[in-house]
């Protein structure tokens, strides 16, 4: 199972979509494979990565389920904080 979260942002739009009417875009996302069959059961490990649209880089993947749990609840933070389309605009 994968789990993708986006973060929007006000105005403008993301390459290959169509504008949103409400003027939200996608900027990021972090997407989560937790590495688990339809029925639950564990066939890999879990891994992560994200992608800024922003400054189209990509961090990670990581792999297994603290690396994981550790950059899920960080990278959201840390990233905007080194992203240098962040620091241009």
């Amino acid at each position: 199972m994968t789990q993708t979260h986006r973060t929007a942002a006000p105005g403008g739009t993301t390459p290959g979509r169509p504008a949103r009417a409400d003027g939200r875009r996608v900027i990021a996302a972090l997407t989560v494979d937790f590495g688990l069959d339809p029925d639950g059961k564990r066939i890999r490990p879990p891994r992560a990565k994200y992608e800024c649209a922003l400054c189209q880089q990509r961090e990670g993947p990581v792999h297994g389920v603290q690396a994981v749990t550790e950059f899920a609840a960080t990278i959201r933070t840390e990233h905007p904080a080194r992203c240098t389309a962040r620091s241009i605009a």
